[in-house]
């Protein structure tokens, strides 16, 4: 609502980025919390973005992961596209790439069909 996103400072995003957001809100008995545990994601965003052959975050993987890998996009995103094709397969040899039509980078909210 308006109102909740007035309150934690959303209001002027983007409405599908907003609707993202405040799905992730819960009412508690002492007031809005996020459903995610954000003390988590913070001690862990290194190692869930780390290169799993080096574990740096700011290098390209030194070996390909041979498992099936599925990339799934929007039609409307910019992450996944035909110029990104290449890299792609190079990382994940074994990838399967499914667009969604119509949909953008938050394609699981924008089209949930």
């Amino acid at each position: 609502s308006t109102a909740v996103g007035d309150h934690v400072g959303i209001a002027s995003v983007s409405p599908i980025i907003r609707g993202f957001l405040l799905q992730n809100l819960v009412a508690t008995s002492s007031g809005l919390k996020w459903r995610v545990d954000l003390d988590i994601m913070r001690k862990a965003v290194d190692y869930v973005v780390a290169n799993p052959g080096t574990g740096r975050i700011d290098s390209k993987p030194k070996r390909p992961f041979l498992g099936d890998t599925l990339f799934v996009g929007g039609t409307k995103s910019h992450y996944i596209h035909e110029s990104t094709h290449t890299d792609i397969f190079q990382y994940f040899p074994n990838a399967h790439i499914e667009m969604i039509e119509g949909a953008g980078h938050y394609l699981h909210y924008e089209n949930a069909k």
